[in-house]
């Protein structure tokens, strides 16, 4: 009955009548949860307020199956991951100010709290079986990241947001073109099927003139 249903990780638009296994594939309620957590992370930062981290975190301690991306890109010095519930919590820890109100603080023990034990669950399992990961990577110009990710064979989604100027390509083992996406669009998505490839090769380059805070998802069924 499910071997035929299709997932399209398109951000903007809500599919309906698809009928998913929930254990399975991300829904589109996640995606678009994940969005959030990465608007808020980078509003916060921006900002240097502490609330839109906090809301950030609430979402991914809500939601466990938003995980942060597998063995990550290289990252300039004092970027940030905004999927990583550890290190948004330490920051927003260090932009409390000290005398703030006292309903800020309690909020942020008690969130603190729920870190830790966030923090043992996630120290008993394993992200072996995530079908959806996420993270964010700050690329300057004519600059491009590239991260290799191991798959059996399976379908894949890949997404970038918020880069207009970005280019996607993703390559097998063999150095192969599988799929690209420059279009002039905020959202970008690929789907293909890995095949026989032992690995997939994702290459995100940056061909504006300004850096861009871009979002990627990657989701296999």
């Amino acid at each position: 009955m499910y071997s035929n249903v299709k997932i399209s990780c398109v951000f903007l638009f809500l599919l309906g009548g698809l009928l998913c296994m929930p254990q399975k594939v991300m829904t589109q309620d996640l995606v678009k949860k994940s969005m959030k957590v990465f608007d808020l992370a980078q509003q916060g930062y921006n900002e240097e307020e502490p609330k839109y981290l906090m809301k950030a975190i609430d979402i991914l301690l809500d939601h466990p199956d938003i995980k942060k991306m597998n063995g990550e890109l290289p990252r300039e010095t004092g970027a940030k991951s905004y999927f990583d519930v550890e290190s948004l919590y330490a920051d927003a820890n260090k932009l409390t100010p000290f005398d703030a109100n006292k309903v800020l603080k309690k909020r942020l023990e008690k969130l603190g709290e729920r870190v830790e034990r966030y923090r043992l669950q996630a120290m008993g399992s394993s992200d072996e079986d995530s079908k959806v990961e996420n993270d964010n990577y700050f690329i300057i110009p004519e600059d491009e990241k590239s991260l290799i990710k191991h798959y059996g064979q399976t379908e894949v989604n890949v997404s970038i947001r918020k880069g207009s100027g970005l280019k996607l390509s993703i390559y097998d083992d063999q150095d192969h073109l599988l799929v690209k996406n420059h279009s002039a669009k905020e959202e970008k998505t690929v789907s293909f099927n890995t095949g026989q490839a032992k690995f997939i090769k994702i290459i995100i380059r940056n061909l504006a003139t300004d850096p861009i805070d871009t979002h990627l998802i990657i989701e296999t069924k």
